[in-house]
């Protein structure tokens, strides 16, 4: 029993890693889904942000409804990375409009 642990910890913390990042993805989807879909900032988004967030938002969606075995942490934390760009971009210009 105990070898069969050592020889699955590598996987193990291979899947811990995807859940992890998948959990991480998932909650920073549901915050920039709530952003965007204030009004008072979704009026102030240029088009092209607007648009640039929106494929982010799709993309990191769609990787999220792969099974946990196809997906990978890295895809994950890219597609996170991806619509922290985009958001990043996008809400700076928001937030500089409220001066």
């Amino acid at each position: 029993m105990v070898e069969d642990a050592a020889k699955n910890a590598d996987a193990d913390k291979e899947r811990e890693a995807v859940v992890q990042a998948k959990q991480d993805l998932e909650a920073y989807v549901y915050q920039v889904e709530n952003n965007i879909s204030d009004p008072n900032v979704n009026m102030k988004l240029r088009r092209g942000d607007r648009e640039a967030i929106e494929t982010a938002l799709a993309e990191a969606m769609e990787l999220m409804e792969l099974t946990a075995d196809d997906a990978q942490a890295d895809d994950l934390k890219a597609a996170q990375s991806k619509l922290k760009r985009a958001t990043t971009r996008a809400f700076a210009h928001v937030y500089s409009q409220r001066r």
